[in-house]
């Protein structure tokens, strides 16, 4: 299951899809990557012990 920032994310690039295509996508690009410098994803992996 994606963390709550990629999952706005991902809605973000489904918004401007819809809108205006692969235009629309290339011109969200940007504002997804500050978002994404401003919130990391939480990237965690699990710790095996073995």
């Amino acid at each position: 299951m994606a963390c709550g920032p990629c999952e706005k994310r991902r809605q973000m690039i489904a918004d401007a899809k819809k809108r205006a295509g692969i235009k629309g996508v290339v011109k969200a690009i940007p504002s997804i990557v500050r978002d994404t410098v401003k919130n990391p994803p939480n990237i965690r992996r699990e710790k095996r012990n073995g």
